[in-house]
């Protein structure tokens, strides 16, 4: 595990497995393959990827690998570590990482921590598809063993991304900080769009056209931090156009607007750029 480059092997052709695979092997690290239960699987993540795939049993290509990055569901994690350990291939000198950002590595593999040289958790802070190949500037969760630390860390910066480092009892708050950041976004845009497709708008062109919104709102939170990058009637202490708002939404969007606008509304107050005899009548409509 001193080697600068350790060998890699991925476990789980899926979307993140693929997606690393290809990214490992776009920045020349020695990844030795991908191992699927499915045939097809492995047929198109070799496929996008152009590292050897094998299916059916874990191959003996297994012994020649530093670290072994398990990409499979939660729920799997500990049975198929597991399994490979089973085999005879995988033991001491094997460092496991696991992919899931909700779990630490010691719930993960369970008893098989016992089994290997260190276990640790790899997550991407990124949307993945299969065919991701850049990943840089790209954050990953990392807790685990030291030694498992040590090879996350080294993985990240070999992708040109950086590494965040955790602890066990850090990873649910961690992972429902990244949902909300990264799934409850799409919600939002969801309910953003129902607003504008009930006021006539094409869907479509509504989620084009609130998505580049959405970047640029990104772009001015990453430049100006929070509460900085806040724009909006809010920031401004804009109590009409508040009253406006709630006075157009349907009933359902009403208390994601109501709780969402409480919370810019802290950041406004903390801001002290508008009138604080505004931005209290805006707490009142938003009370209700």
């Amino acid at each position: 595990m001193l080697s600068s480059n350790p060998t890699l092997f991925i476990v789980g052709a899926g979307r993140v497995g693929t997606a690393l695979a290809c990214g490992f092997r776009s920045v020349g690290a020695p990844i030795l393959g991908i191992w699927s239960r499915s045939r097809e699987s492995a047929r198109d993540a070799s496929g996008a990827s152009g590292v050897a795939c094998y299916a059916a049993a874990p191959p003996d290509v297994l012994l020649d690998c530093d670290c072994i990055i398990l990409a499979v569901s939660d729920g799997a994690i500990q049975k198929t570590a597991q399994l490979l350990v089973d085999t005879g291939l995988v033991g001491k000198k094997h460092v496991l990482l696991h992919c899931s950002g909700s779990l630490s590595a010691a719930q993960a593999f369970g008893k098989v921590t016992k089994e290997v040289f260190a276990v640790g958790t790899f997550h991407p802070l990124r949307a993945i598809s299969k065919g991701t190949k850049d990943w840089s500037s790209t954050v990953f969760g990392i807790e685990g063993d030291a030694g498992a630390t040590e090879v996350g860390t080294r993985l990240a910066k070999s992708l040109g991304g950086s590494a965040m480092p955790l602890k066990s009892e850090q990873m649910a708050a961690y992972h429902a900080g990244a949902s909300m950041a990264s799934n409850l976004v799409a919600a939002l845009l969801s309910v953003a769009c129902d607003s504008l497709t009930e006021a006539g708008l094409e869907r479509t062109q509504a989620l084009g056209a609130l998505a580049s919104l959405a970047a640029s709102g990104v772009e001015q939170i990453k430049t100006n931090g929070l509460p900085g990058g806040l724009t909006g009637p809010i920031r401004r202490g804009d109590v009409e156009t508040v009253e406006r708002h709630l006075g157009s939404l349907q009933d359902s969007s009403q208390p994601i607007y109501r709780a969402l606008a409480q919370v810019t509304l802290a950041m406004a107050r903390e801001l002290g750029e508008a009138p604080q005899a505004a931005l209290d009548r805006i707490q009142t409509l938003l009370e209700g």
